[in-house]
């Protein structure tokens, strides 16, 4: 029988173990696993190797610890969400409200919002991804009656009612949950999609370039123009948008709290009333702060100097409050145009936040999952906040990329302890 190659993971995976299990570990345990498929996965593991590296039954107990070291491995990756997956969403969607978004302003981007959506806002107001909906909403849109909101790339998805003024610019399918009495839906499609209500539409739904489709009843008007269809049909969403947001705080939720556990590698100082951040990166190229007194330090800060080493490309600050409850005002000016250039590289995770307010052009993107956030001024990245007051725009900046700790490295020593079994055992054998 050959023997495993250790220093190289792919090769023992692709040779030494069948072709479902080696999928799951070069790829890594997913956050859906369950413990029942780790107690499958361990029981076809321990046969597996037990048959194809013993030569006797005394190698059943180091086999047996084997697993269990590959499976604690893959819990622990299983425990964490993947970076993929959380940067994916922030560069998905430049804001997620798990909460209400009250807006006069606009998202560069896509925007999904947990609760309801009040007054006029612009969205996707430059080409940014097309991947999910430019706007979802598992709530309500309300608007007054001079108010419009302003959807101008493709796709809505409203899991509540239309209670004011909604048009759509760049075609794309809209779902929307009711059409309230007052409420009013423009979808210029354009032959690049329709309209679906799945319940009652007592206001107004014009849709140019494609059908109107509705599940409830029509007490309002429904037009189709450009040669689509009025139907009435029963109406399935593509998906649940409350759900859509509650997997994305998950995942984000995980992802932050991945970050707080990161050790500062760099420091910043005071002169004055100019905090001055001294970056250096690490092997990849992240530099980490540790803001521990974020109350004060915002207090002080007027203004925010970047001495840059050079290797590092992203930079992470974990921004602890001293009391919670306090709001953290954010006035300082990024200096030497720092917030337009390090936009992208920029994240800021607020692990205890819970009232920020951006009163100075900001840079970086912002993790502040329990935080209300009020946006006075224009924010140079995503934002990802639980109730947001919104006047001034978030422009598309998400971070580019915040490696964290995976499974890999325990992966490698369970490999690394088959191979110590796997010698020890031909010594032995008889």
């Amino acid at each position: 029988m050959n023997t495993p190659s250790f220093n190289n993971p792919s090769r023992f995976l692709n040779e030494f173990m069948p072709l479902n299990l080696a999928g799951s570990f070069a790829f890594g345990l997913t956050a859906q696993a369950t413990q029942a498929t780790l107690n499958e996965s361990a029981n076809a593991l321990g046969a597996y190797f037990s048959k194809k590296f013993s030569r006797g039954t005394q190698m059943q107990f180091p086999v047996k610890a084997l697993v269990a070291g590959i499976l604690f491995a893959g819990s622990f990756h299983v425990a964490h969400a993947s970076t993929a997956e959380a940067l994916t969403l922030m560069n998905n969607y430049n804001l997620i409200a798990s909460g209400n978004l009250s807006s006069i302003s606009e998202v560069d981007g896509n925007a999904l919002v947990g609760g309801n959506l009040f007054e006029g806002s612009r969205y996707h107001t430059h080409e940014t991804s097309t991947a999910v909906s430019a706007l979802t909403v598992a709530g309500d849109i309300v608007t007054d009656a001079n108010e419009s909101v302003i959807v101008n790339g493709p796709g809505l998805n409203v899991g509540g009612s239309i209670r004011g003024s909604v048009t759509m610019n760049a075609g794309g399918n809209a779902y929307v949950g009711s059409v309230a009495n007052g409420g009013f839906l423009q979808n210029n499609a354009n032959g690049m999609g329709s309209t679906y209500v799945v319940g009652d539409i007592a206001g107004t739904v014009n849709t140019n370039g494609g059908n109107t489709i509705y599940g409830g009843n029509l007490t309002g008007s429904a037009n189709a123009n450009g040669g689509g269809t009025v139907q009435q049909q029963a109406v399935a969403p593509p998906f649940n948008p409350a759900t859509q947001v509650a997997n994305a705080v998950t995942t984000l939720t995980e992802y932050s709290n991945q970050l707080a556990s990161l050790a500062g590698n760099s420091s910043y100082s005071f002169s004055g009333n100019k905090a001055v951040f001294n970056a250096m990166g690490n092997s990849d190229g992240l530099a980490v702060f540790t803001i521990s007194d974020a109350n004060s330090f915002f207090n002080q800060a007027n203004e925010f100097d970047f001495n840059i080493a050079s290797g590092t490309q992203n930079i992470l600050f974990n921004v602890i409050n001293s009391d919670a409850n306090a709001e953290l005002d954010i006035h300082a000016n990024f200096l030497a145009d720092a917030a337009n250039q390090w936009g992208s590289q920029l994240l800021w995770n607020f692990e205890n936040a819970t009232k920020i307010a951006i009163s100075a052009q900001f840079g970086g993107s912002l993790l502040a999952l329990g935080s209300d956030v009020g946006v006075d001024a224009n924010i140079e990245g995503a934002l990802v906040a639980k109730n947001v007051f919104q006047t001034a725009e978030i422009h598309s900046r998400p971070p580019s990329n915040v490696p964290v700790p995976g499974a890999a490295p325990l992966f490698l020593s369970a490999l690394a302890g088959l191979g110590a079994v796997t010698r020890r055992n031909r010594k032995t054998a008889v």
